[in-house]
């Protein structure tokens, strides 16, 4: 929400967790759907029961071959979050740190969640929805990196809300390469620093 000036009024809503669901045949005109439309952004911070409930950062998807619902990975909440057809939020399954990629073996009804910040695949029954194992993984990343990920990424640590993190913007740690004035409404008209215009 970077159209929005002044950081005393972003504070707590400047980022949305949307999906867009696009049907061929009208390419131009998208369903939008809220994936957190449980929070209520004019109370800041939310309950811990708002932060618990809330998707951050969403990522691999796989699709039940019938139908009727997809596995999203929510790698800023530690969570899969079970949609229907129309991306509404049915569950969620609490698996690893760091959720980023999901394979489903829909005959043997199992779920393969890969955990990078921890490397670890999390493997989930789909009927019960529930992690029935853990399997670990070698990462040869220094204990600096690894120690790191979540004060990037971890929203539950660093939202009031529970879904954004750094990284909601920083997407890998990268520049975002959005404009944002969040200056002092009440203070003085600067001039920019030499070499910045």
């Amino acid at each position: 929400l970077n159209h929005i000036r002044f950081e005393p009024a972003l504070r707590g809503r400047f980022i949305r967790t949307r999906m867009a669901i696009v049907n061929p045949a009208s390419p131009g005109n998208p369903t939008i759907v809220d994936l957190n439309p449980h929070i209520d952004y004019d109370v800041n911070p939310g309950p811990p029961s708002e932060i618990a409930l809330s998707l951050s950062q969403p990522g691999g998807m796989a699709f039940a071959p019938g139908g009727g619902t997809i596995y999203m990975t929510a790698l800023g909440s530690g969570k899969v979050a079970v949609l229907d057809d129309n991306a509404n939020v049915l569950d969620r399954i609490a698996v690893g740190e760091g959720p980023s990629g999901v394979a489903l073996d829909g005959a043997r009804e199992r779920l393969y969640v890969l955990n990078r910040f921890e490397s670890t695949i999390s493997i989930v029954n789909t009927q019960t929805r529930q992690v029935i194992g853990v399997l670990p993984l070698f990462d040869p990343s220094p204990a600096e990196v690894t120690d790191g990920r979540r004060f990037l990424y971890d929203a539950r640590i660093s939202s009031g809300h529970g879904d954004a993190a750094c990284a909601s913007c920083h997407a890998g740690g990268n520049m975002d390469g959005i404009a944002w004035d969040l200056g002092d409404p009440d203070g003085p008209i600067l001039p920019p620093p030499p070499n910045q215009i």
